[in-house]
């Protein structure tokens, strides 16, 4: 990414909770000290409950429909109404 964007943008992976746990990094996030993270959605919904229908049971028909789903419009409706 340093490379394609001329030095711009420097991407730093960090693993095994250096940056904190799941819960910590999301308050980081929010306070802008980190851009972005890979964190799991029942720890999301803690801080954005209505993102708590997104992991009803049976919710999804197979792994394609959840993905279409979570890539879409309903995704960003639960965020909207959760901030």
């Amino acid at each position: 990414m340093q490379e394609r964007t001329g030095g711009r943008i420097h991407i730093i992976v960090e693993s095994e909770a250096k940056l904190g746990s799941e819960s910590e990094v999301l308050e980081q996030i929010k306070y802008g000290g980190i851009a972005f993270a890979r964190v799991s959605l029942s720890q999301i919904a803690e801080q954005a409950p209505g993102m708590n229908v997104l992991q009803l049971p049976y919710l999804y028909r197979d792994s394609e429909h959840m993905w279409r789903v979570l890539d879409g419009e309903i995704l960003r409706e639960c965020a909207r109404e959760s901030a």
